[in-house]
């Protein structure tokens, strides 16, 4: 009989200790005993996984068993019933129910994950039994054969706060506004643009599903749905809007206004055609007097940047386009009310209006640089807002501040949308105005933004707000307070004026 080398004998154990662990890892599936899985009238046998004494049965097993449709898609599991259906997720505690009638959907949370064991989805019995009975609208009992009960769930509590979302539509006549709320804080979201659908997503999810029937304006349709790790808000846009702004008014609302594209690309507002001939820009050289505006080093201090600015920029266009009036705000060091500065652009007739300014921030180390051009309507990031809140408060040196109680984010999209006849063509001037400036001063471009700014409501024109550098920084501070830094931002407004001048005229002319 031929005797077995020690190496034979080595590889003999080993093969044998790989298929003992391998019996041992596949027990917690295989186990002997079963769980009994009633549903209604039926009951049938079902391995289970027992993870830390918590039983988790297969949901693919469940399908078969019960012939239960099962759909699976990218580690989502949905049983379908009858009326609704229920979805499952890899590694997930998230469960969403819907109903097949209404379209509704809500989103629960297991306090155990599901579980992926060879290519199969198993969920805990004991919380899932609850939410599997209402999905089914049949009562439900699990039960090991040894006799032990497995025990009920609790009433299932939601995922998150549910938000029972709130719609109202407003239509203006240069666009419609589109107000969300709810009684309980909204999440946070983003929003995003395709082709004609708006489509804003909340995180977390929770909001609760349904949609608004029929449209107005330039809103056609609003659907909102929840899924397992987010909510979402579709709102369909009429083909021909312009543009959209999306802005959270406070913690419980949502405020988006569209644009009319017939009317943001309207013609030239009503009236004889002498009446919008190019002749007469006002130039508003921002603070003044009591208000220093923003102060850097070295002396450098907004209110006198501005006025020699603006200034230069008056003398050239005398000088250069004699048949063009300038108009200013302020030609000295004097204090002018916010509200008084678009009253006198309006009482003289403007055809454009620049309001002039410089930038700061409190925290000089960051020394961020560069020139803005601003556009009215309420600003999209948190920046722009706080430019905005310190060039307006500066009405703490008026007499009477509560004039501008009623400027609220609604209102300043109401204003802007009132501005919309004007809107192209304060686009087009900032765009020339940023290209100029490109072309001929010092100073870093951080492009054309918009943001609410009480100074450019009361003017009934195009109109603009340039922050021409920061006097926080060393460097932008150095230009703007040189003689020739000065002369070359008035030169590049000039030439801006100059090259937008003829594209109104040319405008006029085929209008």
């Amino acid at each position: 009989m031929h005797k077995s080398s020690p190496l034979f004998l080595f590889r003999s154990v080993l093969s044998a200790l790989i298929l003992l662990t391998f019996a041992f890892v596949s027990l917690p599936v295989q186990n002997k005993s079963a769980v009994k899985l009633r549903i209604g009238n039926t009951e049938k046998e079902m391995k289970y996984y027992n993870k830390r004494g918590n039983i988790f049965i297969s949901i693919d097993e469940l399908s078969s068993k019960f012939g239960i449709r099962l759909n699976k898609s990218a580690g989502r599991y949905e049983l379908k019933f009858s009326n609704s259906g229920i979805a499952f997720s890899q590694n997930n505690p998230f469960v969403v129910i819907g109903n097949e009638k209404d379209k509704k959907k809500k989103v629960y949370q297991m306090p155990l994950s599901s579980v992926t064991i060879g290519g199969e989805l198993y969920v805990s019995a004991q919380y899932s039994k609850d939410l599997i009975a209402k999905a089914a609208e049949s009562k439900i009992s699990f039960q090991l054969t040894g006799g032990i009960e497995i025990p009920a769930e609790e009433k299932p509590e939601t995922a998150e706060k549910t938000f029972p979302l709130r719609y109202k539509l407003d239509e203006k006549t240069n666009g419609t506004l589109l107000r969300i709320s709810s009684d309980q804080n909204l999440p946070e979201f983003e929003s995003s643009l395709k082709g004609n659908n708006l489509k804003l997503k909340l995180n977390p999810s929770g909001l609760n599903s349904g949609s608004l029937p029929g449209g107005k304006g330039m809103i056609a349709g609003l659907s909102a749905s929840s899924f397992a790790s987010r909510g979402e808000i579709n709102i369909s846009l009429d083909p021909d809007f312009a543009s959209y702004d999306v802005i959270r008014q406070n913690p419980k609302s949502i405020l988006i206004t569209v644009y009319n594209k017939s009317l943001s690309e309207s013609k030239t507002p009503a009236g004889k055609k002498e009446k919008w001939n190019f002749n007469t820009v006002v130039i508003d050289a921002g603070h003044g007097g009591k208000d220093y505006g923003a102060v850097g080093p070295n002396n450098t201090i907004e209110k006198n940047i501005n006025l020699a600015v603006a200034l230069k920029l008056g003398s050239l266009i005398k000088s250069r386009m004699s048949d063009v009036r300038v108009v200013y705000t302020r030609s000295t060091d004097k204090f002018v009310e916010l509200y008084k500065r678009g009253k006198i652009a309006n009482e003289n007739d403007g055809k454009l209006f620049l309001s002039i300014h410089c930038n700061s921030v409190a925290n000089r180390s960051s020394a961020p640089n560069g020139y803005e051009v601003y556009l009215l309507r309420p600003g999209r990031t948190k920046e722009a807002i706080a430019i905005a809140e310190f060039e307006n408060s500066v009405i703490k040196y008026e007499e009477d501040v509560d004039r501008y109680k009623k400027l609220t984010d609604e209102n300043f999209i109401l204003v802007s949308m009132a501005h919309s006849a004007y809107m192209r063509y304060s686009e087009k001037f900032s765009e020339i105005l940023d290209r100029s400036f490109k072309q001929k001063i010092d100073v870093t471009s951080r492009g054309v933004k918009q943001a609410g700014f009480y100074v450019l409501v009361g003017a009934s024109m195009p109109s603009v707000l340039i922050e021409l550098g920061y006097v926080t920084n060393a460097k932008d501070a150095s230009y703007m307070r040189s003689e020739n830094g000065q002369l070359q931002y008035a030169e590049s407004i000039f030439d801006a004026v100059k090259t937008y001048r003829k594209y109104y005229e040319e405008i006029i002319k085929q209008e």
